[in-house]
């Protein structure tokens, strides 16, 4: 950290932002906050030297803007966890449908279907308007025409460098609990479904 002679680095970028443009614009902060979780108390609080008001005046928004986003991944948090809790309760409802011998016929799967997890979420968060993306897996029938023939084929996508393309497989008929084991296109990864 910087001496209380000497203000942080964000202050520098942000303020010759600001000056070029006559405002403060929230975002303008994004660039070097990634300690949404944590709380500095030493910041220079005290600086009281050249350009002191506008170094406060900045340090406050700056810390407004990491309340704001600090609550908008708090909100993201709480629906993603909403969503693995639904996800959760289908595979229970499904394991005890199993457990009944309650076999369901399965309509065609073509479908996207969204994927939740909360490790996920915790590692991989992204603040940024557009950083942090659906991720999902979508089957495709192989062949259109032939919708009934139950060769699938898809697409997992976690994010632009987790993308990948499904060797075509054979459908479900029924609910099971059974995994299958499906592998990307080009070989080099599988996943139990």
């Amino acid at each position: 950290m910087a001496s209380s002679s000497e203000l942080p680095t964000w202050y520098y970028r942000v303020s010759a932002a600001v000056k070029k443009r006559n405002g403060v614009i929230l975002w303008d902060f994004d660039e070097d906050i990634s300690d949404l979780d944590e709380i500095n108390p030493d910041e220079t609080t005290t600086y009281n030297g050249p350009n002191a008001a506008d170094y406060h005046r900045l340090r406050e928004k700056r810390e407004e803007r990491k309340r704001e986003l600090f609550q908008r991944k708090e909100d993201a948090r709480g629906d993603e966890k909403n969503k693995v809790g639904q996800v959760r309760a289908a595979y229970e409802a499904l394991e005890i449908s199993v457990s009944r011998s309650q076999s369901t016929q399965l309509s065609p799967i073509d479908s996207q279907f969204d994927l939740h997890c909360m490790d996920y979420f915790d590692c991989f968060y992204d603040p940024s308007p557009h950083g942090y993306q659906r991720r999902y897996v979508r089957f495709e029938h192989e062949n259109r025409d032939e919708a009934h023939s139950g060769n699938v084929t898809g697409r997992f996508w976690l994010n632009p460098k987790v993308d990948f393309e499904l060797v075509p497989f054979k459908a479900p008929k029924c609910s099971s609990l059974e995994h299958k084991e499906i592998y990307t296109t080009d070989g080099r990864f599988s996943m139990i479904l």
